[in-house]
């Protein structure tokens, strides 16, 4: 299935004017850097930009899911710097491979945060 991946008719499922912006998971940088997803975005017609603090989003698995300062407030904390510099790129749409830093991302930017595959059409 995967090689048959590549002659797929991709085109956008979502309208956007500008840039998606691509936040990598922490525990995909060591596997993928993001490299498939990106390349199937762009594939599909859109002009990507990864947007990285170069730490974690601050979800840290479920840690930011816990209620009180030690947990979702400290997450929301740590995910401040990457939350300014999304909201300073200028990207109409976020995507990431992982659910719960969606839950992050959305939470601390008030944005619809979606995994790659709601992107495309086929």
């Amino acid at each position: 299935m995967q090689k048959d991946l590549p002659r797929l008719d991709l085109r956008p499922a979502q309208p956007t004017s500008g840039r998606v912006g691509f936040h990598l998971p922490c525990h995909d940088r060591p596997l993928t850097s993001g490299t498939s997803a990106i390349d199937f975005l762009k594939r599909a017609g859109y002009d990507v930009e990864i947007v990285q603090t170069g730490t974690c989003c601050g979800m840290a698995g479920t840690f930011g899911m816990k209620h009180g300062p030690i947990g979702y407030d400290l997450s929301i904390a740590v995910g401040k710097k990457l939350f300014d510099l999304f909201k300073e790129s200028g990207c109409g749409l976020i995507a990431t491979e992982s659910s719960v830093c969606a839950m992050q991302l959305t939470d601390g930017l008030d944005v619809r945060v979606m995994h790659p595959l709601y992107f495309v059409m086929a």
